[in-house]
């Protein structure tokens, strides 16, 4: 990942702001893999998109909401305590 600079952000980043924001995403390892969103429906793949591409986060958040995931809401606790820092 450490040459996808996007892609290891969307994944790795722990803010809660990437790929940790999404509940219906499971990030699995596998070493020497490059990365890949694989969707499934009731258990079934259905479609594997490359990662490799893309040119920044947003544009992997865009390909998540095409492919029907849902961004988690923040928690309220959080989100009042990010007005607080503004």
């Amino acid at each position: 990942l450490n040459k996808l600079p996007f892609a290891r952000d969307f994944i790795k980043n722990q803010s809660g702001a990437h790929a940790s924001s999404y509940p219906d995403l499971t990030v699995t390892y596998v070493k020497g893999r490059k990365p890949e969103l694989f969707v499934y429906d009731d258990g079934v793949q259905i479609e594997k998109v490359s990662l490799v591409d893309f040119q920044s986060v947003g544009a992997i958040h865009d390909l998540m909401k095409s492919k029907g995931f849902a961004r988690a809401e923040p928690e309220a606790e959080e989100a009042g305590a990010a007005a607080a820092e503004l």
